[in-house]
């Protein structure tokens, strides 16, 4: 019975942008409306370690804003008669300045949603949520070290079956340290295999950390955002990276500035998997940090291929890139409208932009 229908095709907003668009009210026959409401929502959750849609230990509330579309109460003779068919009714709703992007993990979250409630004497009460997605605006350009390379240096003894085998040595760099989703980081590195045994494979991964701020201390959890994989290092012998690309998927910038439940920050890290060590165990060597942003560096920019449209930030010349599904997604949000366990599906969609190919093949 109830639609809406966002003015923005992809249902992505910036914080302090205009949240715009129709909701369609579809009858079978004719009906008297007496109210119709919309009420826009911003909320962070913290939800108890390991729990989903229930057991909330804490939320914050970013803003609660309701719209009245129709609302005849305490005027009994003024019903409005809709006949059967789509009825469109306009709404907009300015989003405030100082708010989080929307982000879903598994012990917290931040949601932006509007929900719709349709009453008349002829119809029981109809509600219908909505989930939409909010970015921030995180530019690289306003953080000097977000342009400086980064580089660590480590030396390891490898150990298996308790027996001392000998040292790895290694060095991992990186051209800079901010990016956006969708850019590329080329990563440098050199592996050193100094003992007696063979390194299977090679892998540079970027993590995502999450930290938790519960009551009892903080808790930090980690997620493999993409990685890159070589080959195995024979004893005494080196595998060198040179501009080895990693491209970096839909997720949510650094910091999650404005939310007090939670951070994000980002990670790239070195690792090895040795002959004799556990499947799937590896040994990590090399650390060096990440900003993820939503404007890229200007330096990076032209590197970028944008999409024609409107600018992505009011009164720049950066066009709007894309907007991309979580590579996290998509969640299942338990819909507080419906009885029993009705479930929405909800991917936040995240500012990705597309790499130059030309550029790309200069790296090859």
């Amino acid at each position: 019975m109830l639609h809406v229908t966002f003015d923005k095709e992809q249902e992505t907003y910036f914080p302090g942008q205009e949240v715009a668009g129709v909701l369609n009210i579809n009858l079978k026959e004719e009906t008297r409306i007496s109210s119709i409401i919309m009420c826009f929502s911003g909320v962070g959750i913290l939800l108890k370690d390991g729990a989903h849609n229930k057991d909330v230990i804490k939320q914050e509330i970013y803003f609660d804003h309701v719209v009245c579309l129709l609302n005849s109460e305490g005027e009994e003779n003024v019903k409005k008669h809709l006949e059967e068919g789509s009825h469109p009714f306009p709404f907009k709703y300015k989003l405030p300045e100082a708010i989080p992007a929307s982000f879903e993990s598994p012990n917290g979250c931040v949601r932006y949603s509007v929900t719709t409630h349709v009453e008349g004497p002829d119809i029981d009460v109809q509600s219908a949520v909505t989930y939409f997605t909010v970015n921030a605006i995180l530019d690289l350009n306003n953080i000097p070290k977000c342009r400086q390379p980064c580089t660590d240096i480590a030396q390891q003894d490898v150990c298996l079956f308790c027996f001392k085998c000998g040292p790895v040595s290694a060095m991992l760099n990186i051209p800079q340290r901010g990016f956006v989703p969708g850019e590329h980081i080329f990563i440098n590195a050199e592996i050193n295999n100094l003992h007696n045994k063979p390194i299977s494979y090679v892998k540079a991964t970027l993590v995502q950390v999450i930290k938790y701020h519960y009551k009892s201390g903080p808790t930090k959890i980690k997620r493999a955002v993409a990685e890159v994989l070589r080959g195995s290092v024979m004893p005494y012998e080196s595998q060198v990276w040179r501009e080895e690309p990693l491209q970096i998927p839909p997720v949510a910038a650094s910091k999650l500035a404005h939310c007090s439940l939670m951070d994000i920050w980002y990670n790239l890290y070195l690792h090895i998997c040795s002959t004799g060590l556990e499947i799937g165990e590896t040994l990590k060597l090399l650390k060096v940090p990440v900003v993820i942003g939503t404007v890229p560096l200007r330096l990076q920019a032209e590197n970028l291929q944008m999409e024609a449209g409107e600018p992505l930030l009011t009164g720049s010349n950066l066009l709007a890139p894309t907007a991309e599904p979580c590579i996290f997604g998509p969640y299942s949000i338990k819909d507080p409208q419906e009885e029993g366990n009705v479930e929405i599906s909800f991917s936040p969609l995240y500012v990705t932009y597309s790499a130059r190919a030309d550029i790309l093949e200069l790296h090859v």
